[in-house]
């Protein structure tokens, strides 16, 4: 079970934000925040859309660089 659905499930039973969250060793802030929540529906994480790196600009470099490594090494 979620933890999501176990603290709606033991709201449901009466029990408060703070009981809630000594019962699961959560905050209660935390407790609070998806005791407020309708539904069990979890918000997409939107940092894991496709973002450049910041070392886009530096890997022709980056590249550069190990080529003449892997060349130094073998000679």
């Amino acid at each position: 079970m979620s933890q999501i659905e176990t603290i709606k499930e033991l709201q449901a039973k009466g029990l408060g934000p703070v009981a809630v969250a000594e019962r699961l060793n959560l905050t209660r802030k935390t407790v609070s925040k998806y005791m407020a929540t309708d539904g069990f529906q979890e918000k997409p994480n939107e940092q894991m859309e496709a973002q450049p790196s910041k070392l886009d600009p530096f890997k022709p470099l980056i590249q550069k660089w190990l080529e003449e490594d892997r060349k130094n090494r073998y000679k």
